[in-house]
C-alpha cells in the first residue's frame, strides 16, 4: 500500500477512529481485527475511490510531470523517464 491509500484505507481508519475516541492512545489490541479484512473504510466505494484516484492522478502528472515547476540547477530528466525521448546514437 502506497502513502494516497491511506485516505481510504480500512484498518488505517480504524485505527484513527480508535485514537480519537482514546485522546489519541492507540491500543492495537483493542481494535478488532475484522478491520483488517476490510480494504475500504465504512461508507467508501472503490469505483468512487477509482475516480477521485484517476482525478488526482491527472492533476500530478500535469503539475509534477516533465513540464512542471523544477528547482534551479535541477538536471534533466533521464531520457527513460519522458515518453517522447529519443536516444542519440
Amino acid at each position: 500500500m502506497g502513502h494516497g491509500n491511506l485516505a481510504y484505507d480500512g484498518p488505517t481508519s480504524a485505527i484513527v477512529l480508535h485514537a480519537l475516541s482514546h485522546n489519541g492512545r492507540v491500543r492495537l489490541g483493542k481494535i478488532n481485527r475484522s478491520a483488517c479484512d476490510d480494504p475500504l473504510m465504512p461508507g467508501v466505494h472503490q469505483a468512487k475511490v477509482n475516480a477521485v484516484l484517476a482525478q488526482y492522478n491527472a492533476i500530478l502528472a500535469t503539475a509534477l510531470g516533465p513540464d512542471g515547476p523544477h528547482s534551479r540547477g535541477e538536471p534533466p530528466l533521464a531520457c527513460y523517464v519522458p515518453a517522447n525521448c529519443r536516444k542519440s546514437g
